[in-house]
This record gives structure tokens, sequence and C-alpha cells, in this order.
């Protein structure tokens, strides 16, 4: 093997280690922060799902306390000799359902938001681990392309070296002359 073909041989095997270690490595990395993002989009949903469970606990305190409060009123109206279901005692406890019943629409309003903004939040970590899969794809294409323009490069360079050697050296039809004789590198007379 010349030396030329042994450069050769060398330069295509760096670059084919350099771009299976480039392939391997950004593929390990995407993989890693794609499964970071989609356990992200995992953690978003189940949040969501908390938030809203808890707004079902919180609308069912708020009924047990404004239940507590209509009986407290009816026994206070009772206490005091009035009926409760006729005049301002009944117009008191109405009121208090009333509210109650605002109070648990806006519990119920604010749990829902709560959830969506989770949702949301997991949709742009999906979207996230979407993206890094293209451009994963994007850098695996990138790097065949670049390690396939080095080896034309070096197969350019593998060229131009022989045809260098094979113009500069005498073939074995001639005879050496003195002004063509070919001669090591390092024979020629240093540069002043």
């Amino acid at each position: 093997m010349s030396f030329e073909t042994g450069m050769l041989v060398s330069s295509l095997t760096g670059t084919a280690g350099n771009v299976a270690s480039n392939l391997m490595q950004g593929r390990s990395e995407t993989l890693y922060r794609r499964d970071v993002a989609k356990g992200n989009a995992q953690a978003a949903e189940l949040n969501a799902q908390d938030a809203i469970k808890k707004g079902e606990r919180e609308v069912m305190a708020n009924r047990r306390a404004a239940r507590q409060i209509q009986a407290t009123q009816i026994t206070n109206a009772n206490a005091g000799g009035a009926d409760a279901a006729f005049g301002s005692a009944a117009d008191l406890v109405d009121e208090t359902a009333r509210l109650s019943a605002e109070d648990r629409m806006r519990i119920r309003v604010d749990a829902f938001n709560q959830a969506w903004g989770f949702r949301r939040e997991g949709a742009g970590y999906r979207q996230q681990s979407r993206q890094l899969r293209t451009a994963n794809r994007f850098n695996t294409g990138n790097t065949l392309l670049t390690g396939g323009m080095q080896a034309i490069r070096a197969i350019g360079t593998y060229g131009y070296a022989v045809r260098e050697r094979d113009r500069t050296k005498p073939t074995s039809q001639e005879a050496p002359t003195p002004e063509r004789e070919w001669k090591p590198l390092t024979d020629y007379p240093e540069l002043p």
C-alpha cells in the first residue's frame, strides 16, 4: 500500500468514526431530552387532574359549610319564634344558598383554569418533544452530508497526490537526467 493510499484509508476511517460518534451522541442526547419533555408533559397532565379534583373537594367543603350556616340560621330563627320558611329568615337562608352557589361556581372555574394552564404547559412539552425529533433528523442528515463531503475531499486529495507523484517521478522507460532526476524531499537545498 502506498503512502497516499494509507492516508486516504486513514482519512476515510477517521471521517466514518466521527460521523458515527456524532450520530450516536446526538441520538442519545435527543432521546434523553425527549424523554424529559414527555415526562414533564405527563406531570403537567397529572397536575391538571389534581387541580380538578382539588376544586371538587373545595366545592364539597363549601357546600357543607353553607348547609351548616343555613342550619344555624334556621335554628336561630326558630329559637327566636320566627318561621324560617317565611319572611326575612327565609330570605336570609335563600341568600346564603345563592352566595354558596356562586362560590362553588367560582371554585370550579378557578380549578378549570388552573387545569387548563397545566394542560397548555403539557402541550408545550409535547411540542418540544416533536421539535427535538425533527432537529435530530436534521442534524443526522447534516452530519451525514458533512461526512460525505469530507470523504469526497479526502478522495480528491488522494487523486491529486497520486497525479503529482506520477507526474514528477520518471517512468521506467525514461533514463533519469540531471534536470529531471527524482529526488526525495530531504535532498533539496534549504531556502535562504
